[in-house]
């Protein structure tokens, strides 16, 4: 019966995309979440971004999403998103995650910080393109969400823009095929850095409690230096380019064998969660 569904969930999309074919590149919106704030600002998002961009209708995204059944849709691997890409049928999408909530702090005794966390996601790779957040504060809870939805009419060009670079890119993304395994022969040896170093839980993940995995496939030169990297399952705010930066300032002993030094790719992971969390 799933089966079923989710074919009729292709079919429907597939009409809508052939709907709007004679416009520009097709987005779709995703907001798994369903509290107020969320809501306002896929419907805000879908103004702002149809000026750009042919969007998906919502009701066939969302049937989409549901049929996939991820329990961490802001923490999906490449070959996640890009199944959920396919599945609706877009060039790229949008994934939200928004809300209004209640701050205290030394200078302010209490005041409403309505946010959205915006993941802009290339559907046929998976790859996160670019994370944006949208922020504001007040003391009434209904104005800090209508003044943060109203802020939101900078991403539509930001998305168009960050798709334009995308799409210009030169260099390959690097890959890992299934059956990729250099170290077989005897006395080989995997790449292994000489010191090594924690990427840092970033102070935006902090702030929202960020709990995610973000993995990333490392080239190292027959040099020992990283010549290449991609992100495989990706968290935003900034974890990614934590784990990217930390990288890239390891040391590494390159893989080797009977012959000598060679190229190789590794994969790696990091786990990230709350700090508070982590001292209990």
């Amino acid at each position: 019966m799933r089966f079923g569904i989710k074919v009729l969930v292709s079919f429907l999309l597939l009409a809508a995309i052939s709907a709007n074919a004679g416009t520009t590149s097709t987005l779709a919106i995703v907001a798994p979440e369903s509290n107020k704030t969320s809501k306002a600002t896929a419907l805000r998002l879908e103004r702002v971004l149809s000026d750009h961009f042919a969007i998906i209708d919502p009701d066939l995204t969302r049937a989409a999403f549901d049929a996939q059944e991820y329990s961490t849709p802001y923490n999906l691997t490449l070959r996640e998103a890009a199944i959920l890409g396919s599945s609706i049928g877009s060039k790229a999408f949008v994934l939200v995650k928004s809300d209004t909530i209640l701050r205290r702090s030394f200078e302010r005794p209490e005041y409403f910080e309505s946010y959205a966390a915006i993941y802009l996601v290339d559907s046929a790779e998976g790859d996160l393109l670019d994370w944006n957040l949208i922020v504001h504060e007040d003391d009434d809870r209904t104005t800090a969400r209508q003044k943060m939805t109203a802020k939101l009419s900078t991403i539509g060009e930001w998305a168009r823009d960050t798709i334009e670079r995308w799409n210009k890119k030169q260099n390959p993304l690097l890959r890992l095929p299934d059956d990729y395994n250099p170290f077989t022969e005897e006395d080989s040896r995997a790449p292994l850095p000489y010191r090594r170093m924690k990427p840092a839980y970033t102070p935006v993940a902090d702030k929202y409690g960020v709990a995610a995995t973000v993995d990333i496939l490392v080239e190292i030169g027959a040099d020992g230096a990283v010549s290449n990297s991609r992100i495989t399952r990706w968290a935003g705010f900034g974890l990614d380019e934590s784990v990217s930066k930390t990288i890239r300032k390891m040391i590494w002993r390159p893989a080797d064998n009977r012959k000598g030094s060679f190229t190789s790719k590794i994969l790696l992971r990091y786990n990230f969660r709350d700090i508070e969390d982590s001292k209990r």
